[in-house]
């Protein structure tokens, strides 16, 4: 509007640097930040006048009052903030970072969360630009530390006795700051402390899982457990020897019972009859008792530190059963009369088992060493008797036992007896008036280890 043409215009600038003018542009470059109102007034030909005004802002340059990692000290696998602070400039800005560690990337943000892949120091810069290309800059370091691990925890003895010294070691990598170490799972007898190596004596047997936290000053722990068997002083719990009677020949066993004691276990034995081998692993010893005596076997024993008390037990190997004698009085008897059948037996162990066969009607078998018979029909019968002792072994004899009528019509006919000793033993035949024979004597078969 108005009146052309327009004979002034006057423009009025505050801000330092930026003088007025009598002319519709005015450019300027300000030399003091602040708001600053730019007045101006335009009159035509005719002399009329227009005012008019605009605010001008004029920021200071850009400046990075602050450039804060929180925190500037990680463990790897942990996450720092980043957090730049800024004054001045003339929005929108533009960041850049630089001298990131591996697996953190740049954004265009006053804020960077970053997670480090890989240990080491970094010098992170960031360059901030703004609406008119001022720029700013800034520096700072960051420590990634590797992971917190707990690289080793174990001890010089991980099966002991009572008593026995135990040394503990940790070793720990990484972390950041000063570390806290905590023990727990102990058994009486150890206290750790806040350390990483120690020496304790376990005074309570059990299993005992120990284990071991460790923090640093981030925070970030690391765990780890080390597992400690402790056993009792080695003692004999019970022996047994069964056996404890037997035959010569007989096979027996020696059982011990173990208490307590960190393998290896030795068994030391002494005493014990010839014939008997090495101990088995439970504590079993199988034997033959081959000489004939009485053995007083003593039994002790021993882990890698203690040996237990002795423990005694006594085993008696006895000779084979021998039927000495047997034989029938009278004899000859007649029918319906009474004839008594004895054996005597040596040897042998424990109580015997008799059993006779072959007898005459009317004379039933009897478990005894004497027999008392009355026949019911005459003739010559031979009569065997089995003895058996407790062990199982059997020796047997015969005899031939005449059987005559009342009527007492006599022969010559004497009994004779044979008797079984026993296989591999020198056969002796005796011949008396009622002509006795000894034969080989042998045992009842049936089946044994020896």
């Amino acid at each position: 509007g108005g009146t052309r043409p327009l004979p002034s215009t006057a423009t009025r600038a505050s801000p330092p640097g930026c003088p007025a003018a009598d002319r519709p542009t005015l450019s300027c470059t300000p030399q003091q930040n602040g708001t600053f109102r730019i007045d101006v007034t335009v009159v035509d030909h005719a002399g009329w006048a227009l005012q008019g005004s605009a605010i001008l802002i004029v920021h200071p340059q850009p400046t990075i009052s602050g450039l804060i990692f929180s925190p500037s000290a990680i463990d790897l696998g942990m996450t720092t903030e980043i957090q730049v602070t800024l004054s001045g400039g003339t929005p929108p800005y533009v960041f850049d970072y630089s001298g990131l560690p591996p697996g953190c990337a740049s954004v265009d943000s006053p804020a960077l969360s970053c997670k480090p892949t890989a240990a080491g120091s970094s010098l992170i810069t960031v360059r901030v630009t703004d609406a008119f290309g001022w720029n700013a800059t800034a520096s700072g370091g960051l420590e990634v530390n590797p992971d917190l691990i707990i690289s080793g925890f174990a001890a010089n003895l991980s099966r002991v006795d009572v008593g026995i010294p135990v040394e503990f070691s940790l070793t720990v990598v990484g972390g950041t700051g000063n570390l806290t170490v905590a023990y727990s799972g102990g058994p009486p007898g150890c206290t750790f402390g806040d350390i990483t190596t120690t020496t304790c004596s376990p005074k309570t047997p059990g299993r005992y899982t120990i284990s071991v936290q460790v923090i640093d000053a981030l925070g970030e722990t690391a765990n780890g457990s080390f597992n400690l068997t402790v056993d009792a002083v080695p003692s004999i719990s019970d022996v047994s020897i069964l056996p404890s009677q037997l035959d010569v020949g007989a096979p027996f066993t020696i059982r011990i019972g173990v208490q307590g004691g960190t393998p290896p276990i030795r068994f030391v034995i002494s005493g014990e009859p010839p014939g008997c081998g090495a101990v088995d692993p439970n504590g079993t010893v199988r034997c033959t008792g081959r000489s004939i005596g009485v053995y007083d076997v003593q039994i002790q024993i021993a882990d890698p530190w203690y040996r237990s008390t002795p423990s005694s037990q006594v085993v008696t190997v006895d000779r084979d059963p021998f039927i000495e004698r047997f034989l029938a009085s009278p004899d000859p008897v007649t029918v319906g009369g009474t004839t008594v059948l004895s054996v005597d037996v040596i040897g042998g162990t424990g109580s015997y088992t008799y059993l006779y066969t072959g007898l005459p009607g009317g004379c039933p078998s009897t478990n005894r060493s004497t027999l008392s018979c009355r026949p019911t029909s005459a003739g010559v019968t031979t009569v065997t008797v089995s003895v058996t002792d407790s062990s199982g072994f059997a020796t047997f004899s015969r005899l031939n036992l005449t059987v005559s009528t009342p009527a007492g019509s006599a022969g010559s006919g004497a009994g004779s007896v044979e008797v079984g000793i026993g296989a591999g033993a020198a056969a002796a035949v005796v011949v008396a008036a009622i002509g006795v024979v000894l034969l080989l004597r042998r045992r009842r078969p049936r089946s044994r280890t020896r």
